[in-house]
C-alpha cells in the first residue's frame, strides 16, 4: 500500500514538474495572484515582461505595485469581478520595458475551492501583430470597396457622356454639311474648335471606361513578354516609322501576368517614350528585365526630354499633365493606367530621370 502511495506521489511530483517546465517556456505571460493580490507564481515570460526575478516577485509584490497606478486603474474592474468568481477576458494596452506599445489579450480565471475564491490565474497573450494584420486587412477591404465605387463612377460617367457627345457631333456635321457655305470664316473656326474639343472629350471618356474595366476579374496566365512586345510594336508600326524610333529588348521573360493588361502597360510606356522625344532626336528605347524573388523587374529606358524631380511621383496620378496640349497631345490617363495595371500584378512602378536627357521607368510584377 505504501509502495502504491509513494508511486502516486512520485508521479504527481513528476507531472507538476513537467507542468512548471511547460509554463516557464510558454510565450504567454502566466501568473497566479492570491485573493490579497500578492503574486504566488509567475513564469519566465512574466518575469521578463516586468524585469523581475522570481526572488523579487513571488510573495512580495502586490498587483498594484507591479503594474503601476495607471495600468492598475484600467484592470481593477476586472480584478474585482474575478475575485467574485467570474471569468474575465479583455484587451489591454501596455508599454514594455523597451518603450514599445503592445496590445495584449488577458484572461483572468478564478481559483475556487469549496465555494471560496482563493485567487486567480492570469494568462496574457501579445496580439499586437495580429491586430495590425487585421487592421491592414480592414484597410485593404475599405480601399478595394472605394476602388470599386470609383470604377463604377468612372464607367457610368464615361458611358453616359457618350450619347450627348455623339448627338453634338451629329448636329455639328449637319451644320457643317448644310450651312458651311453660308458661314463666315470665324464661325467655321468656332465649329472646328468644337470638333477638337469633342474629340478630346471622346478620348477622355474612352480612357475612363478602359481604366474602370482594369479592375474586373481576369485570369493570370503564362505570358511570353517578347510575344506581347512584338504585338505592341506591330500596333505602333506607323508611329515608329514616322519617328524612326529604334526599340531594342533584352532578356524579356515568360511570366505570370494578365496578358491584355500587360500589353497596354508596354504600349503606354513605349508610346510615351516616343511622344516625349527631344527635338531633332531619333527616339531610342531599351527594354530589359531582371529576375526577383517570385517576380520580375522590368525597365523601359528612353532618350527623351526627361522629367523634373518634383514631378517624378505626380505623373502617375490620373489626369496629371506636365505639358501644354499644344506641345504634346494626350489625356493624362496613360501613366495612371500603368500604375493600376502594375498594382493588379502586386507590383510597384517608379521612374528615374535626367531632365533633358532621358527617363527610365521601372516596374515590378509579382502576380
Amino acid at each position: 500500500m505504501n509502495t502504491e502511495k509513494n508511486r502516486y506521489n512520485n508521479e504527481s511530483l513528476e507531472i507538476n514538474h513537467l507542468g512548471l517546465i511547460v509554463a516557464d517556456n510558454a510565450k504567454s505571460l502566466l501568473a497566479y495572484w492570491d485573493k490579497d493580490q500578492i503574486c504566488r507564481f509567475a513564469n519566465n515570460t512574466y518575469y521578463t515582461r516586468f524585469g523581475k526575478t522570481r526572488e523579487d516577485l513571488i510573495g512580495k509584490y502586490k498587483l498594484r505595485e507591479l503594474v503601476g497606478e495607471e495600468s492598475y486603474a484600467r484592470i481593477h474592474p476586472y480584478v474585482q469581478e474575478v475575485l467574485k468568481g467570474k471569468d474575465q477576458q479583455f484587451e489591454h494596452t501596455i508599454v514594455n520595458l523597451e518603450g514599445e506599445t503592445r496590445q495584449t489579450k488577458v484572461t483572468y480565471t478564478p481559483d475556487i475551492e469549496d465555494g471560496e475564491v482563493k485567487g486567480f490565474f492570469v494568462k496574457s497573450i501579445d496580439i499586437t501583430e495580429l491586430k495590425q494584420a487585421h487592421e491592414h486587412e480592414k484597410n485593404i477591404a475599405i480601399l478595394q470597396e472605394k476602388n470599386k465605387e470609383m470604377d463604377a463612377f468612372a464607367k457610368i460617367i464615361s458611358h453616359d457622356l457618350r450619347e450627348p457627345l455623339l448627338n453634338i457631333k451629329q448636329y455639328l456635321m449637319l451644320i457643317d454639311n448644310e450651312y458651311k457655305h453660308h458661314l463666315e470664316e470665324s464661325a467655321i473656326g468656332y465649329i472646328n474648335g468644337i470638333h477638337r474639343s469633342l474629340e478630346r472629350m471622346e478620348m477622355l471618356t474612352e480612357g475612363l471606361l478602359n481604366y474602370s474595366i482594369l479592375s474586373q476579374a481576369k485570369e493570370l496566365e503564362q505570358v511570353d513578354s517578347n510575344e506581347v512586345l512584338n504585338r505592341v510594336l506591330e500596333k505602333l508600326e506607323l508611329t515608329i516609322q514616322e519617328t524612326n524610333a529604334f526599340i531594342k529588348a533584352e532578356n524579356l521573360p515568360i511570366l505570370n501576368a494578365y496578358k491584355f493588361e500587360f500589353g497596354i502597360l508596354l504600349e503606354n510606356l513605349i508610346t510615351n517614350a516616343i511622344k516625349y522625344r527631344r527635338e531633332n532626336t531619333i527616339p531610342e528605347i531599351a527594354i530589359s528585365a531582371v529576375p526577383l524573388h517570385k517576380g520580375w523587374q522590368i525597365e523601359v529606358k528612353d532618350n527623351g526630354i526627361g522629367i523634373e524631380e518634383k514631378n517624378l511621383e505626380k505623373i502617375f496620378n490620373m489626369f496629371q499633365r506636365l505639358h501644354n496640349r499644344k506641345e504634346y497631345e494626350g489625356t493624362g490617363i496613360g501613366l495612371g493606367y500603368c500604375k493600376k495595371i502594375v498594382e493588379l500584378h502586386k507590383g510597384t512602378i517608379w521612374v528615374e530621370s535626367i531632365p533633358g536627357l532621358s527617363s527610365t521607368f521601372y516596374f515590378t510584377i509579382f502576380a
